[in-house]
């Protein structure tokens, strides 16, 4: 729908627009708090980063509007370029891949920022983040980690 009027559709979205801030407005006389989906970022490359970016994707109030990963690396006896499981995940669900070889470039860093994102998510990514790309996101960056701390180096 457009409100151009190029489809013909203008007083449909005008309509599903008013609506939409009618239900906002409702809901806020009654004193409910309506929250949009919180803008996010994954980052990851091997097959331990694909069941948290799984669970993002399949968070009702999370909208997964990019990935970064790393470049396709050749592989198999005939040494074709393969991409990420993260990156054939992203493909499969029509999220815009991002895959660049050094996040400390500004065109990369300028980009990242123009997201607007409220968080990034990050697992096992190959890359560290520049504080740039750390400090983008509204709500900060979530980084999680495989390892096991053993339990001498845990204070209680």
């Amino acid at each position: 729908m457009t409100l151009s009027g190029e489809d013909g559709n203008e007083e449909v979205a005008t309509n599903a627009i008013t609506r939409k801030v009618r239900v906002r407005q409702d809901a806020t006389a009654k004193g409910q708090r309506i929250m949009a989906k919180l803008r996010a970022v994954f980052f990851g490359t091997p097959h331990f980063a694909l069941p948290t970016l799984q669970a993002l994707m399949a968070a009702p109030d999370i909208d997964v509007i990019a990935i970064y990963t790393q470049p396709p690396r050749q592989a198999g006896r005939g040494k074709r370029l393969r991409p990420s499981i993260v990156h054939q995940a992203a493909d499969e669900n029509c999220i815009p891949v991002n895959t660049p070889i050094s996040l400390k470039c500004d065109d990369v860093q300028r980009k990242f920022s123009d997201l607007c994102l409220d968080v990034a998510v990050v697992v096992a990514y190959g890359l560290i983040l520049p504080k740039p790309i750390l400090m983008a996101p509204r709500l900060g960056c979530f980084n999680l980690h495989g390892s096991l701390l053993h339990l001498s180096l845990i204070h209680i």
